[in-house]
């Protein structure tokens, strides 16, 4: 099995478990993001977004989540990616992000 292959050099191995497109149309510029569920070896499971948050001290941000089920994970880091904005681009009680306000990861980071 996967999670019982050890590397040299304290290498870490993850499997890709999920994969989900999250439509967010009236937070979003480009309506959507998505959002990779990643299992650990020790079977846990980590979640992050392809969208990232230029934060209010100008650097981007993904959202990460984690969870001991895929469900739990993607849950976990859509709370996440919704607390950032909040914190940083809550005005008036509502939240819109321009395409200045977001960084999408590098296809090959994701």
């Amino acid at each position: 099995m996967w999670k019982d292959i050890r590397l040299k050099y304290d290498g870490k191995i993850r499997r890709l478990a999920d994969e989900f497109e999250v439509a967010m149309p009236a937070v979003l510029p480009y309506c959507k993001m998505k959002v990779r569920i990643y299992e650990e070896s020790d079977g846990r499971f980590r979640g992050r977004t392809d969208v990232m948050i230029v934060r209010k001290d100008g650097s981007p941000e993904s959202s990460v989540g984690y969870g001991t089920t895929i469900e739990e994970a993607l849950e976990d880091t859509i709370r996440y990616f919704v607390q950032m904005i909040e914190d940083d681009y809550l005005i008036d009680g509502s939240v819109k992000l321009c395409a200045s306000d977001i960084r999408y990861a590098e296809s090959s980071d994701f």
